[in-house]
């Protein structure tokens, strides 16, 4: 994984949350690859490289090999890196349940949120505060874990950490007052 070759694909629509968590990792793993921003109206081929139609895409350098999942590409650039995809099985089980949780619970209400901020969703204020207290509520489970260790899982930061933060770096930023925050 210490090639140049890797490339990844992303949609030129702007703020994208899974291609800046991919990003992140890749800068904590000390990977480098290249971006191709990735036009749907006019990059057909490029398409195609995403056989589920979604992005963004990491092409490995035998040029054959794509993954299509955030969470799929940063599991392979993190694996048997510094221990951020855990050590050993046991641990890479208790990062891959930290994982699931965020990607069933807060990444849906987050993303839901950010899309109604930015304009992309319809939001109507009733709707819109329930989303919000829903996710302050889905989050006790983490507050009450952390407030005894400072990582989700182990002794140092992992990938399910940096899953969280990218997750809920914008609703922190835009729709998290600071009383609930701290």
């Amino acid at each position: 994984m210490e090639s140049t070759h890797l490339t990844l694909y992303e949609l030129n629509t702007g703020c994208d949350e899974f291609g800046n968590f991919i990003k992140l990792v890749a800068k904590l793993m000390a990977t480098e690859y290249i971006v191709v921003e990735v036009n749907k109206e006019k990059d057909e081929n490029l398409l195609r490289k995403s056989f589920t139609g979604r992005f963004p895409v990491l092409e490995l350098e035998d040029k054959k090999t794509c993954f299509c999942e955030p969470l799929a590409i940063s599991k392979y650039l993190a694996n048997d890196r510094h221990g951020f995809y855990g050590p050993d099985p046991i641990e890479k089980a208790k990062i891959d349940q930290w994982l699931d949780i965020i990607q069933l619970t807060i990444a849906p209400l987050a993303n839901s949120l950010i899309r109604q901020v930015a304009g992309q969703e319809e939001s109507e204020i009733r709707a819109f505060s329930q989303k919000c207290t829903a996710l302050r509520e889905a989050l006790m489970p983490f507050e009450k874990h952390l407030k005894l260790r400072n990582y989700l899982s182990g002794y140092s930061l992992t990938l399910a950490d940096a899953y969280l933060v990218a997750t809920l770096l914008s609703p922190f930023q835009l729709i998290i007052d600071k009383k609930s925050r701290d």
